[in-house]
């Protein structure tokens, strides 16, 4: 309830000083697929493979909105004695405000449900282990011409009742209208990671598919990550979507 307050404190000073360039243009539909390979310290490599869809719709000139849906299978990860596999989801929502000259900033809310199978070697236990958890946040980014400026602070509570307090700082670069580099840096409780990426819309999908892949290291593992989203109906640069339609 404190990050909802104040994240409301911090949209008042945009909403006063923004105009109708802003929220969300039009309503649109994007649908993506991820994979994701990680890499232990300890040799327990294993990966993700998710899918998700959202939509972005306009609320009221300057005020925008977004709900998404995504699922995600955890591959198997083994330990010296045990192995490790799941699948989770997510549904979220969010409200902004944003002037498409200056950034955005707002809240978000979602819900997930994870489910985990674990198998031990040296028994014939299995254990299934399914658990939820609720997210709140804040998040904004800062547009400073070809640059964008972002942050958020997240909350995950566990139905156990413990909080899991994370945060993330980025900066993205658009070398041309479709192709930005990113690079980041997130904390989830006391661990850091860092990460690189690239995304880009090619031309001959004319402007409806963006490509990416990343890099991330952390202190106990590094992954690699590609993704692909089609965005319906709408065939704009990748500035542009990133600015005034999502």
């Amino acid at each position: 309830m404190k990050n909802v307050i104040f994240a409301i404190l911090l949209l008042m000073p945009l909403v006063a000083f923004s105009n109708d360039e802003g929220g969300v243009k039009e309503t649109n539909y994007q649908a993506a697929y991820a994979y994701t390979e990680i890499m232990s310290d300890d040799s327990s490599n294993y990966n993700n493979m998710s899918l998700s869809a959202y939509m972005n719709l306009p609320i009221y000139e300057y005020i925008g909105s977004s709900i998404g849906i995504a699922g995600t299978k955890y591959g198997k990860a083994k330990y010296d004695n045990f192995s490790v596999e799941g699948n989770a989801y997510i549904v979220s929502g969010s409200i902004f405000a944003r002037d498409k000259n200056i950034g955005k900033i707002g809240v978000t809310v979602g819900y997930s449900e994870t489910n985990s199978y674990n198998t031990y070697s040296d028994t014939t236990l299995d254990i299934d282990i399914s658990s939820t958890s609720y997210r709140y946040g804040i998040y904004g980014s800062y547009y400073l011409n070809d640059f964008t400026l972002s942050a958020s602070l997240n909350t995950i509570r566990l139905d156990n009742n413990h909080n899991i307090d994370t945060s993330h700082i980025g900066a993205s670069y658009y070398f041309k209208e479709n192709t930005t580099l990113s690079i980041s840096k997130s904390d989830i409780d006391s661990d850091s990671s860092f990460g690189l990426a690239i995304t880009h819309q090619p031309y001959f999908f004319e402007n409806t598919t963006e490509v990416g892949i990343s890099y991330s290291n952390s202190k106990y593992s590094d992954s690699v990550s590609f993704f692909v989203s089609y965005y319906f109906g709408t065939k704009v640069s990748l500035k542009t979507r990133d600015r005034e339609y999502r």
